[in-house]
């Protein structure tokens, strides 16, 4: 039988490095690409983005991982 070794410590770790890095693109992403889409001349969208469209964008992102966690939480138990 083939045994694999692992390293919890390092597994948590990366794990915890990888989920910053994530939360860091997440957060930063819409202010990059904000004006691309708000742009009348834009060819990303069949349609330039509405205000209320631009802030949906910024918020959903962590309303749903507040959901997420949520019941993610709930599902682990």
């Amino acid at each position: 039988m083939l045994r694999v070794k692992t390293n919890p410590p390092f597994n948590g770790k990366a794990s915890g490095s990888f989920g910053a890095l994530l939360l860091g693109l997440l957060m930063v992403w819409p202010s990059y690409t904000l004006e691309l889409f708000k742009d009348s001349h834009t060819t990303l969208l069949t349609a330039p983005m509405t205000d209320v469209e631009s802030s949906l964008l910024g918020s959903l992102p962590p309303l749903g991982a507040m959901v997420g966690t949520a019941l993610t939480g709930v599902v682990i138990e």
